[in-house]
C-alpha cells in the first residue's frame, strides 16, 4: 500500500511524505519532515507547523516506520521525529534569546546561535543552513516582541 500524506508548510512551504506499507513493514519517505542529525533550514518560519507536522507524524505512522530522510541516513521514525523536535526548539530558543540584545554584531549573533546548536549537534553537516536561519527568525521575533 502506498500513501501519500500532504503535510502542508513545515521546513518549507509545501511538505509531504510517501507511506509504503508491506507486509507488516513500513518506510517513508519523508522529504525534510526531518534531517537525520544535520543542521536544519527554518529561514521560512514554519517552525510551529513543521513541530505540528511531527506531532502528526507520530500520531499516524507506527513508530517501527523506517524513515528516509531527504538529508542523512535513514532510522527509526520515533528517534528521528524526537531528535528533530528537539532541534527545532533548541534553535528556536537559541534564536528568541538574543531578542533584545542590540548590541549584537551579526557575527556575534551567528555565533551565538551556532554555539548552543552545536552543543546540540557536533557537525557541521549542513551548519550554513541553520546559519541562513538565524536573522530572518531573528527579524520575525524582533517584530512580534516590537508590536506586543
Amino acid at each position: 500500500v502506498l500513501r501519500v500524506i500532504d503535510l502542508g508548510p513545515g521546513e518549507s512551504p509545501h511538505d509531504s511524505l510517501w507511506l509504503i506499507e508491506s507486509n507488516g513493514a513500513a518506510r517513508a519517505f519523508v522529504g525534510d519532515l526531518v534531517y537525520s542529525r544535520m543542521h536544519g533550514f527554518l529561514a521560512d518560519g514554519f517552525y510551529e507547523a513543521w513541530l505540528a507536522n511531527l506531532a502528526r507524524a507520530r500520531r499516524e505512522i507506527s513508530p517501527e516506520t523506517t524513515f528516509y530522510p531527504g538529508h542523512g541516513e535513514p532510522g527509526a521514525a520515533r528517534e528521528l521525529l524526537d531528535w528533530q523536535e528537539g532541534y527545532i526548539r533548541t534553535f528556536v530558543d537559541a534564536v528568541r534569546s538574543t531578542v533584545g540584545q542590540h548590541t549584537l554584531s551579526d557575527q556575534a549573533l551567528t555565533e551565538t546561535v551556532t554555539a548552543r546548536m552545536k552543543a546540540y549537534l557536533q557537525s557541521e553537516d549542513l551548519l550554513f543552513l541553520m546559519q541562513l536561519s538565524i536573522s530572518p527568525l531573528r527579524a520575525t521575533f524582533e517584530k512580534t516582541a516590537a508590536a506586543g
